[in-house]
């Protein structure tokens, strides 16, 4: 960890990226900041920390705007304006995720788009100026008729969909796409060419060899002097480097490194959702807090090595027994803890459907695991070791609960069943 809290394998990438990188407090003040932003900007490392955003922005009303939006989408991409250390300001695409933790925090990354700001606008001017700037743009740029088939790629375009203008001409440039996102894609173009709107999507290319590239895709009316529309002008822009450091980002804050599950903070935003989905259904749900019986001994005979081995297929053992929309969170050390949604209304009928599940959680931990030792006195060697879980359940409906009462009960639950002997299911009554 560095000084900020981040972990420094993604320290070294946010450093590395050439997007502005900003951290902010629930306050509005600047945590951290990479050194491209510091260069985008203008100031010091030093001068930024502490600095209230507003400061940074052009406008601050609309900084007001965006943050507001940040914390009520959960994850908001948009276009500002900030002003550099000089009083000059520079066109960035902002990308920025809300968190709850520390009483809300943001991450955001800023691209310099004022060079692409300064293109798009002479696009528009005459087709001799089109011609000479598509041609040394580092962005695809595409021209479509009125009705919105293709007419004109530049070289770049084909570059990344291994399309060439003759095979993207009319509706081919389709081809293009992922699989997933043809039809949605074309039915979101379809519409804006029908309403005459501003069209602007993030999507995939994939080219002939299988490779995916993300890019944001926008476009604009071209009009005639009487206000006709002749067609339309669009870039897309390659924001694969982008997609991959969220991502990173992402995992850094909300999945456990080791089982790839969320982690306690994730959980709690999970939860926090299932409560609201149980109140909006009046169906229950149920909260199952599981500790591994036995599982110091591994750890002790075998290696932390071993240790890991085991935490990672209990994960997925747990993980298998349940359905696309529950949850299995790893909550610390050798405790999981489990959310079911959407059950049934009646009480009675929600907990046995929920003993159902907690019984198929409960006999699969228990069969035994087959782990592989690191430890050099016992030379590499494979072991099988038997484990099992105890479990505590709450059942949860619109009733006021909080999330530290349903945990704090589950918690207590599962004590129970460990206090039993262990390898048994406990509900909360």
């Amino acid at each position: 960890m560095n000084a900020s809290g981040t972990p420094v394998n993604h320290r070294h990438a946010i450093e590395s990226s050439l997007d502005g990188y900003l951290h902010v407090s629930h306050t509005g003040h600047l945590i951290d900041v990479n050194a491209a932003y510091c260069r985008l900007s203008g100031y010091s490392h030093d001068e930024l920390i502490g600095m209230h955003i507003s400061a940074l922005a052009e406008n601050p009303e609309l900084a007001r705007q965006h943050t507001e939006l940040i914390i009520s989408l959960g994850s908001y991409r948009f276009e500002t304006s900030h002003r550099r250390k000089d009083g000059s300001c520079w066109s960035a695409e902002a990308s920025a995720t809300y968190s709850e933790v520390n009483d809300g925090e943001m991450f955001g990354f800023l691209r310099d788009i004022s060079e692409r700001k300064r293109l798009e606008s002479l696009l528009v001017q005459t087709e001799r100026h089109f011609a000479l700037l598509v041609a040394a743009t580092p962005v695809g740029v595409f021209e479509t008729n009125a009705s919105g088939a293709c007419i004109f790629v530049n070289h770049q375009w084909s570059e990344m969909t291994g399309l060439s203008q003759e095979e993207a001409s009319g509706n081919g440039w389709i081809a293009a796409l992922h699989p997933d996102d043809r039809e949605p894609l074309a039915n979101a173009w379809s519409a804006a060419v029908t309403e005459g709107l501003p069209f602007r999507q993030e999507y995939r290319f994939i080219d002939k060899q299988g490779k995916i590239t993300w890019v944001l895709g926008q476009s604009q009316k071209l009009l005639s002097s009487e206000g006709k529309t002749l067609g339309y002008i669009g870039s897309t822009t390659d924001i694969s480097d982008s997609k991959l450091l969220a991502a990173q980002i992402h995992e850094m804050a909300f999945l456990d490194a080791l089982t790839q599950l969320p982690n306690r903070r994730y959980l709690h935003d999970r939860l926090r959702l299932a409560i609201a989905l149980s109140k909006r259904k009046s169906s229950y749900g149920a909260l199952m807090f599981m500790d591994l019986d036995n599982f110091k001994p591994v750890n002790d005979e075998w290696g932390h090595e071993a240790g890991d081995q085991l935490l990672v297929e209990a994960a997925q053992r747990i993980k298998a027994c349940l359905r696309e929309v529950d949850t299995v969170a790893r909550f610390g050390g050798d405790e999981f803890v489990v959310i079911v949604s959407e059950l049934d209304n009646n009480l009675e009928h929600a907990t046995d459907q929920a003993k159902v599940v907690a019984e198929k959680i409960r006999q699969s931990l228990s069969l035994p695991f087959h782990l592989r030792s690191s430890l050099e006195d016992l030379a590499a060697s494979d072991s099988q070791h038997q484990a099992s879980a105890s479990i505590g359940v709450v059942m949860f409906i619109n009733e006021g609960d909080t999330q530290n009462d349903i945990l704090k009960w589950a918690d207590h639950a599962m004590y129970q069943a460990k206090k039993a002997g262990g390898n048994t299911i406990v509900f909360h009554t």
